[in-house]
């Protein structure tokens, strides 16, 4: 929706921080709440959670779309 690259650049570059953001906290929160084993189970289903969601989203966009 830009013209200018130097936008398009940035916007990203605040998408990736952001992104990185989250996962970080995430994880954390991953770390403080569970113990050992949990924690690694835990862990796992966030990252099943992170790795199947840019996969379906197209998909649901486009079901949702139509």
């Amino acid at each position: 929706m830009t013209p200018l690259l130097w936008v398009i650049i940035a916007l990203r570059a605040a998408q990736g921080t952001l992104v990185a953001f989250s996962a970080v906290g995430a994880r954390a929160i991953v770390a403080d709440c569970y113990e050992s084993s949990e924690r690694f189970k835990t862990a796992n289903w966030m990252t099943i959670a992170w790795v199947t969601g840019p996969i379906l989203s197209p998909a649901l966009g486009g079901y949702l779309q139509v």
